[in-house]
């Protein structure tokens, strides 16, 4: 799975083997260790996290679920972000890539 931090420099890929399924708890750790490794990446440059951050998720359903969007809630009231917004990539362009 590939994360691509706009705005920093680098792209983290993530690889799972074919004992996980995938789904919105695959999502949610993947979130995690992008963020993870966003957090120390930022930190040997000098920069801490910021206040608010995107994410723009491809057109799965494994992307549109509660579980995923409930882990995303918790990041602002546990206060690691004051805003988290979500985009979609729209379906036609998917095939681009």
């Amino acid at each position: 799975m590939e994360v691509d931090c706009h705005g920093a420099t680098g792209v983290y890929l993530y690889h799972f083997d074919n004992f996980a399924e995938g789904g919105a708890n695959t999502m949610v750790q993947v979130i995690t260790l992008a963020l993870a490794d966003l957090s120390t990446h930022l930190a040997k440059q000098g920069y801490k996290m910021p206040s608010s951050i995107g994410f723009q998720f491809d057109n799965s359903g494994e992307n549109k679920n509660r579980t995923v969007f409930t882990f995303l809630s918790h990041l602002v009231t546990a206060l690691r972000f004051t805003d988290i917004y979500v985009s979609y990539v729209p379906s036609f362009l998917q095939s681009l890539f």
